[in-house]
């Protein structure tokens, strides 16, 4: 593997290497292993050091681990220029290739979700969505993007570690209001984002309407895409990693949704003379596979909303709950920029 990575690096074509060798269910760096400079180092060495290789650090950032169909952040940074290195390496090469880790692992810090208070995970967890919205309007950030969203995350995440060592006392009293206020959440089937905002009346109503009138689609993107989709959760069972699970997902669906549509294909072509039809059929996959999962989305969205109206006196007391822990975490912003 190291020789063929050297080849490709002759080559000029980029090499693509996970540094951390593993993965993890928690938003964590884990330790950077050698490989990737072993492979930039025996590069340049075998050429007299003079392929000037880059290293780039990208940052993987998934909203959701194991949902296929989520949102995926891809952020690019700084390259490393491997040739600054090349005096240290020639000199002492384990104490070079130490030197360019904790360099990329710094620059990789900056560009994904790196959770390090391991003891709190949960809590930091919850605060990235709790106080996502409150931060966004606080850094003047656009709420719709994904890499806003990322970078009030980060804001969080740094405010609290703030917090973890200069004012350990109040972070521990934030900790268990968040843990009783998502308790509460949870056992009314309530989500966090329902508070961000004042939320009409007729907001679901006109979901409900909008619901109903896609309703007849639904149906029809139903039934191409309802086996397809659900056929390869029988498969989960089979992986102990759960975090294969979008994997299958995705490629299961992929392949069945391709196979089922042929054999439908197929069948009009044989059992029906019309020939419009048989196109119309393969014209609507696209749009009625990207419908069948949106649809899901809103139904969920509007149960979720009318939940929230149909339980005005708990929605109360959990708006009134959140505003302090709100109000709890800007004491915290205001300390953490006395010190940035």
């Amino acid at each position: 593997v190291f020789e063929t990575g050297i080849d490709v690096l002759e080559a000029g074509l980029p090499f693509n290497v996970f540094p951390e060798a593993t993965h993890t269910p928690l938003r964590s760096l884990l330790p950077i292993k050698k490989g990737v400079f072993r492979v930039s180092f025996a590069a340049e060495e075998r050429n007299d050091f003079n392929l000037n290789v880059h290293v780039c650090p990208v940052g993987i950032n998934y909203s959701n681990y194991f949902n296929y169909q989520t949102d995926l952040l891809i952020i690019y940074g700084k390259p490393i220029r491997v040739l600054d290195y090349a005096e240290e390496y020639k000199k002492n090469a384990p104490r070079a290739m130490q030197h360019i880790r904790k360099d990329l692992a710094k620059e990789l810090h900056k560009l994904a979700i790196d959770i390090r208070n391991i003891e709190f995970y949960e809590f930091y967890e919850q605060s990235r969505e709790i106080f996502d919205f409150d931060v966004k309007k606080h850094l003047a950030l656009n709420d719709n993007t994904l890499f806003d969203k990322f970078r009030a995350d980060k804001y969080i995440i740094d405010v609290l570690d703030n917090a973890f060592e200069k004012q350990k006392k109040e972070f521990l009293k934030l900790s268990e209001n968040v843990k009783s206020y998502t308790q509460k959440l949870k056992e009314n089937k309530l989500k966090d984002w329902l508070f961000d905002k004042p939320i009409s009346i007729l907001t679901p109503i006109l979901q409900s309407i909008l619901a109903i009138a896609l309703l007849p689609l639904w149906i029809l993107s139903a039934a191409n895409f309802a086996l397809p989709v659900f056929l390869p959760e029988l498969l989960l069972p089979k992986f102990e990693d759960k975090q294969f699970y979008s994997s299958v997902r995705f490629v299961g669906s992929l392949l069945l949704s391709h196979f089922f549509a042929l054999l439908v294909f197929i069948a009009l072509w044989i059992w029906t003379d019309e020939w419009w039809i048989k196109w119309l059929y393969l014209t609507v996959q696209a749009p009625f596979y990207v419908l069948f999962f949106k649809y899901i989305k809103l139904i969920k969205k509007g149960i979720g909303i009318w939940r929230y109206f149909l339980k005005n006196n708990i929605h109360k007391q959990l708006s009134k709950q959140r505003n302090e822990i709100l109000s709890q975490f800007r004491t915290l912003i205001e300390n953490y920029k006395q010190h940035e």
